[in-house]
């Protein structure tokens, strides 16, 4: 578990199903549900980058940047999940 204070919400690492899960702190609410790897040991939160890194016990570390994206003429408002590439 990880307290996003910035962002008002408790962010849930879940090993089955492997999600991580983002809780509202102050009502509760589930806000967001995210594949994540499947041997979640820690969550921790970057609050000057916005980024969310989840330690796998596997060796690999999942880093996820969330995005609100504003309407358009064609499309609604929306948040995007990124993940950065894997790079060798």
């Amino acid at each position: 578990m990880a307290l996003d204070s910035t962002r008002r919400r408790v962010l849930v690492a879940f090993r089955q199903p492997a999600v991580l899960v983002s809780f509202d702190a102050a009502s509760g609410a589930v806000q967001e549900r995210i594949e994540i790897c499947g041997d979640a040991d820690d969550v921790f939160v970057d609050p000057r980058r916005g980024y969310i890194y989840v330690a796998c016990g596997q060796g690999a570390i999942d880093v996820l940047v969330f995005l609100a994206v504003r309407a358009t003429g064609s499309e609604g408002a929306a948040v995007w999940q990124l993940r950065p590439l894997d790079r060798p």
